[in-house]
């Protein structure tokens, strides 16, 4: 007569379980590290460089195969792909302090530019303004068009850094401008960005936190719902 099998014992039964659940967690890690580094990342906005495009607190994704795929500690692109004239950028930023920086790029290789009085030239060609209505602090919005690229930028009275040039952007480089022209570092102080910097392409916000109640301790940290998914342009 054959022999009955004993049971599985409870514990053996939690170490199945156990395993299981350990296997699929670690699966879950290495698919999200591979997501991160290859795919998408996400970034925080801790400046104004980019109002009104972007704001403080906000979460936004980028995508890293928009110019390429490119492996971890080498900076050689494969598949490289350009980016075109108007598109915000996450790039390595040497020459702030900071690791990574947001930008938008304004002129492509080749392209000469020059700034005259706030004003932008793209191979001698000035881009249209149309001045939207004026912010209580002073700050303008203003739709600044170039060809079919257009966007809106905050402007001040500052006259700081508002002539430059005319330069040449030279091959595989690019000219990039923050949104809020006078709160902000760009290509006028650190002059142009290599392709290889470039790290992802700006895609949409995720998530707004809106800080500025619980720093002057007036209220909790505010969500910015209306924000959230919000296509960067």
């Amino acid at each position: 007569m054959a022999q009955k099998k004993a049971p599985i014992g409870v514990e053996d039964n939690i170490k199945k379980v156990l395993r299981e659940y350990s296997e699929a967690l670690l699966l879950a890690i290495v698919i999200a590290l591979l997501v991160r580094v290859f795919i998408f990342s996400s970034y925080k906005i801790p400046t104004e460089a980019m109002v009104p495009t972007l704001q403080v607190g906000d979460f936004i994704i980028g995508s890293k195969l928009s110019y390429g795929f490119k492996l971890p500690f080498i900076e050689k692109q494969y598949f490289s792909k350009l980016p075109k004239r108007g598109e915000v950028v996450i790039f390595k930023c040497k020459k702030s302090g900071a690791s990574e920086c947001i930008k938008r790029i304004v002129a492509l290789p080749g392209d000469r530019v020059q700034i005259i009085k706030k004003n932008l030239f793209i191979n001698n060609k000035k881009a249209d303004y149309q001045f939207l209505p004026l912010e209580k602090d002073g700050q303008a919005n203003v739709i600044e068009k170039i060809g079919q690229s257009e966007r809106i930028i905050s402007i001040t009275h500052s006259r700081v850094l508002e002539n430059y040039g005319p330069v040449v952007v030279p091959p595989k480089h690019f000219f990039v401008l923050g949104d809020a022209r006078d709160s902000t570092e760009d290509s006028r102080v650190w002059g142009m960005i290599p392709f290889k910097h470039l790290q992802a392409k700006a895609l949409f916000v995720w998530m707004s936190l809106d800080w500025r109640d619980y720093w002057a301790k007036k209220g909790a940290v505010r969500v910015r719902w209306d924000r959230i998914f919000k296509k960067i342009e």
